[in-house]
């Protein structure tokens, strides 16, 4: 909402992170530190992140998880 009460709406077809847009790691990166640097310390963030990066070998979530 503007400050003339106004509404504006805007459509953006491919916006930056579609699957015809997808971000890159560093970008993914960039946006996750982003969302978590005022709740975890920069060290756990970037084992945080080498962490995630493996999820996708995993055969097993739960076993994942407790690694």
């Amino acid at each position: 909402m503007l400050r003339d009460r106004a509404a504006s709406r805007v459509h953006i077809r491919h916006a930056r992170g579609s699957t015809a847009r997808p971000m890159t790691d560093s970008e993914l990166d960039a946006k996750f530190r982003g969302q978590v640097c005022t709740e975890l310390p920069d060290a756990d963030v970037e084992r945080l992140i080498g962490r995630l990066r493996t999820v996708v070998e995993c055969a097993d979530v739960a076993t994942w998880l407790l690694r």
